[in-house]
Formats: C-alpha cells, structure tokens, sequence
C-alpha cells in the first residue's frame, strides 16, 4: 500500500527570492513539494497533484496567465495546515493569500480554473457590502459608440455605515449580465471592482 504523503502545490508567476527559504520550511516539515510551472495552468488538477485516472493534457496556446502566487495542499488535516501556516510566519516569508485543498470537486478542474474560484472567494471574503445609487451610461455623441471596445459606466455606490458615496466604472455588459441596477446590493472589493450580492454570497 502506497504511503499517504502530504503535498502542496507552489505556483509562483515569477520566481520570488524567498522561494528557497519556504522550500526548505516545506522539507522540513517532511512534505513533498511540486512547483507548478505558468506553462502548466490548464492542466487538471488532478493530473498536477499526481492522483490516479489523470494524465497530462495537451497545452493548446494561447495559455491565461495567473498573476499572483497560490499554495495547493494535498491530504492535509487541518492541524497540519494551521503547523506549515505557523511555520511560514516564523520564517518571514510574506503571506500567501490564494490557498487551496485538494478535492474530488477541483481535481478534474485545471489549475486556472482553481485560480478563478479561490479568487473569487477572497475578494468576496474581503469585500464590503454597498448600494448603487446611480449608474450614468457615457454619451457617444454625433460621433457613435466606438468598434471593438467595452463600454464603460460610471457607477456610484454608497458605502455602509456613512462612509459616504464613490465613483467607480464598470462595463455596461458586466453590469447587465450580472442584474446590477440602480438600487441593487453588491459588494465592492478592495480593488474596486463590483461583485453581484446574493444572501449566501458572505
């Protein structure tokens, strides 16, 4: 019988230099390590995390880019996960915000579309919830909406607790796709970016 080894997947778009030091905490703590390679991302997650019935996947260009760094863990329990977190403080090795387990759901999902869903996750997790107040279309004039490029909103959302009100632009096909209306509860992330609200959103 196979022996049971905790893993995790490192994906880094650029080598950083502290990645020899979290390496080296990794090693450690007795766990295998497999960097994930940006040319890698529409493999399977499966495939990546070597669990049986995957194989590799011909990479058909052109390949998405994922811009920050993700940590991936294999058969770890929670006790282990909360030791490596511990560890990777002490070390002074900056945070890695992006993290995920592996599971029967994501293993036949690729590495990207890992990404997009624990990105998803943290912006809403850090999001705050606001109101649309206005949303102003932009007036093309004699002169028409212009060929090939996204038109943009201006959108006015008022913040909680008195925070008072900002402006914002979003994509006139984003916000219809999505029901965002004048009125409508979203949550607005740190970056600025509005997100459909929904009561199991947080």
């Amino acid at each position: 019988m196979a022996t049971i080894r905790e893993t995790v997947l490192l994906y880094y778009p650029q080598k950083p230099k502290y990645l020899s030091k979290l390496k080296g905490v990794l090693v450690q703590l007795g766990i295998r390590i497999r960097t994930i390679d940006p040319s890698q991302v529409t493999q399977k997650v499966g495939f990546l995390a070597s669990l049986p019935g995957y194989t590799e996947m011909e990479v058909i260009a052109p390949v998405p880019e994922i811009p920050e760094p993700i940590l991936v863990m294999k058969y770890f329990t929670g006790a282990r996960m909360e030791q490596l977190f511990s560890a990777i403080r002490r070390a002074g090795i900056p945070k890695i915000d992006l993290k995920a387990v592996v599971t029967e759901t994501n293993a036949d999902w690729t590495f990207y579309e890992l990404y997009q869903e624990i990105f998803r996750e943290h912006q809403q997790m850090h999001a705050k919830k606001a109101i649309v107040t206005r949303i102003e279309e932009p007036d093309f004039g004699c002169e028409g909406r212009p060929e090939n490029q996204p038109v943009m909103d201006r959108v006015s959302v008022r913040l909680p607790d008195g925070a008072g009100e900002i402006w914002l632009e979003a994509a006139d096909d984003y916000l219809l796709r999505e029901h965002i209306n004048e009125g409508s509860t979203v949550l607005l992330t740190a970056d600025g970016r509005l997100l459909p609200y929904t009561s199991d959103t947080l």
